[in-house]
């Protein structure tokens, strides 16, 4: 604006300045067109020195918070400012996304409107802008950020790692071996409906499943033969048998594991779950209650990337274990509640929405496992 004035100044000929004779001083005009430009120029110069020493050493949190949610893998997730509005967007700019939700105004846009919704809305109670998330949340049926300028409730964010080695049915860091029967192995990575899971509870893996550009893994291991058992999603993940025999299913054909053996599934990248809701189904038939692994992707004993669903009988009432690890963390397990009975066949699913882990057994929901609740065995 000063830059403008200057220059609009600069344009006035002597003859032009008649409302005030005072400014008809050509010597006062030069100096006065100086200064401005001059106070424009410190301006600019001001505004370049601030921006890199907010590079440097950031004068908020605004660039923490958006640090912190970009590890999170939680950037592509919708996000809504519950602080003010103007703390509100300098998290918006660090995460160059184009729009927050704004509870306060009730609305979307990528900087605030200074408005009668605005200044009514500035004054809302916390409580009534938490509902307004709340609601949007449940519209949407998907998980909402909330950023405010109020001390919350620490969460802890387990981070699926990307573990650089091949998925495995059967066992899990080379030990932990399956003892029993497994049959419809399903992946996806989505979040399955209570209808979608009731039909693979009647069905198994149908054709809806299988062609969903969203399962990366179908074995129904209707082969019944062979040294090799066939992915029927788009991707081809197909598993070489390492000792599992063949033997009768619970709908066809299924995969015995005598305690020693195994199925590798490959490392393609489409089985990788990090940063994605997904889902993990299929049936099992105990033979036998060591601790053993369903599925499982993992680099190794110890402080190393790796997932995996187990079967976990040595935790009182928490028969059915997912685990998280990554180097420098602490690990996280999320557990629930199966008394399995030997030499009957049992459907297990766990669904991750959001920032729930929820476990189904034949079904039926056993357990509804917020993050912030997860604990360790």
């Amino acid at each position: 604006m000063l830059f403008v004035a200057s220059m609009w100044l600069s344009r006035y000929s002597y003859q032009e300045i008649r409302f005030c004779s005072f400014l008809n001083i050509p010597m006062l005009k030069r100096v006065l067109n100086t200064m401005l430009i001059i106070l424009f120029g410190l301006h600019s110069v001001g505004g370049l020195v601030a921006a890199s020493l907010e590079y440097k050493h950031p004068f908020s949190q605004g660039k923490s918070v958006a640090q912190f949610i970009k590890e999170s893998k939680a950037d592509n997730m919708l996000i809504a400012g519950a602080a003010p509005d103007d703390l509100t967007l300098e998290v918006l700019g660090y995460l160059e996304k184009d729009q927050f939700y704004y509870p306060r105004t009730k609305r979307f846009g990528s900087y605030g409107i200074w408005d009668m919704k605005w200044r009514h809305g500035r004054s809302t109670p916390m409580s009534e802008v938490l509902q307004e998330i709340q609601r949007l949340s449940d519209e949407r049926d998907e998980d909402v950020i909330v950023i405010s300028a109020r001390p919350v409730e620490k969460i802890i964010l387990p981070n699926i790692p990307d573990v650089i080695a091949p998925l495995e049915i059967g066992r899990a860091e080379d030990e932990n071996y399956f003892t029993g029967s497994i049959d419809e192995l399903l992946m996806t990575k989505r979040s399955l409906t209570q209808e979608e899971i009731l039909k693979h509870f009647d069905s198994g893996i149908v054709e809806t499943m299988t062609v969903d550009p969203e399962t990366v893994l179908a074995m129904s291991f209707g082969e019944g033969e062979g040294d090799t058992t066939i992915d029927l999603s788009n991707y081809s993940n197909h598993g070489v048998l390492k000792g599992a025999k063949w033997e009768n299913g619970k709908f066809n054909k299924s995969l015995m594991f005598d305690g020693t053996a195994w199925v590798d599934v490959g490392n393609d990248e489409s089985l990788d779950l990090n940063g994605t809701n997904f889902t993990i189904a299929l049936w099992v038939n105990l033979r036998g209650k060591p601790n053993a692994a369903f599925v499982a992707k993992d680099e190794g004993l110890g402080e190393r990337n790796k997932w995996f669903l187990i079967y976990n009988p040595s935790v009182k009432d928490s028969n059915i274990a997912f685990h998280i690890n990554q180097p420098g963390k602490e690990g996280i397990w999320i557990n629930a509640p199966w008394h399995g009975e030997t030499f009957r066949w049992y459907q297990i699913v766990l669904v991750k929405k959001g920032y729930s882990y929820i476990f189904y057994v034949d079904g039926k929901e056993v357990n509804n496992i917020s993050i912030t609740t997860a604990n360790t065995p």
